[in-house]
């Protein structure tokens, strides 16, 4: 092909195609030898989603989510200080509270699931055949 890739042995592609369209553009330049979903029921998907926080400051992410159902077991992923709700990373010159994403509230998230029912759930019959 002459591209950059052309020595290597592989490429893994995270979150791409999203669509159906644009599984049928790479398909056209690139041989794909496996394809792997991730599955997960949609209501531990919301409480986990709906669970995230994040340090307004730092970035960095925890969740609240305490998942224990139907053999579904994650735990949360909370700072390691004395306050749930306040970010571990001591170089802070204050404590900085948790925020939730502004995306991650239900309506929000309801809606990307949908999204992804209708526009990403189909490349998987793509890739079957």
């Amino acid at each position: 092909m002459g591209g950059i890739y052309d020595n290597t042995a592989g490429l893994i592609l995270d979150g791409v195609p999203r669509t159906l369209k644009q599984a049928e553009m790479i398909n056209k330049f690139m041989d794909i030898d496996l394809v792997l979903n991730f599955y997960n029921r949609d209501d531990i998907l919301m409480q986990k989603i709906i669970g995230r926080r994040v340090c307004p400051c730092c970035g960095k992410n925890f969740n609240v989510a305490d998942v224990n159902s139907d053999g579904y077991v994650m735990a949360p992923l909370l700072p390691k200080g004395p306050d749930p709700t306040v970010c571990d990373d001591i170089s802070h010159s204050s404590p900085v509270k948790l925020i939730q994403r502004e995306d991650d509230r239900e309506d929000i998230v309801l809606e990307r699931l949908e999204i992804y029912k209708q526009k990403t759930l189909p490349i998987i019959d793509f890739y079957k055949s």
